[in-house]
């Protein structure tokens, strides 16, 4: 993650990453995350450090992918179950990693 920090970039510099949840919360429920987006939004919220709560809505399965707005991202869901696809969630992503 540090290399991408402004020391190795300059100003109007393009680059090309990709974005990924390295690790996210284990602490919360199916319920928590099917139940924390109530409005469907779309967006990544920072909390501290490389942490964001993630707000999105599934747009894929195998595996569960999420529209979080600004890019799409891995779920923390496990399941087959294709009425999800279109269903409001939110989760907690402990570490956002670039490569």
């Amino acid at each position: 993650m540090d290399r991408f920090g402004g020391q190795y970039l300059t100003p109007g510099e393009e680059t090309d990453i990709d974005i990924a949840a390295g690790r996210f919360s284990d602490q919360e429920t199916w319920e928590d995350i099917f139940g924390g987006n109530s409005a469907g939004e779309r967006r990544l919220v920072e909390l501290v450090g490389w942490a964001y709560r993630a707000y999105g809505v599934v747009v894929a399965i195998n595996p569960v992918r999420a529209d979080c707005g600004i890019l799409e991202l891995e779920a923390p869901i496990n399941t087959n179950d294709e009425r999800v696809i279109g269903e409001p969630v939110a989760f907690t992503i402990a570490r956002l990693q670039g490569s």
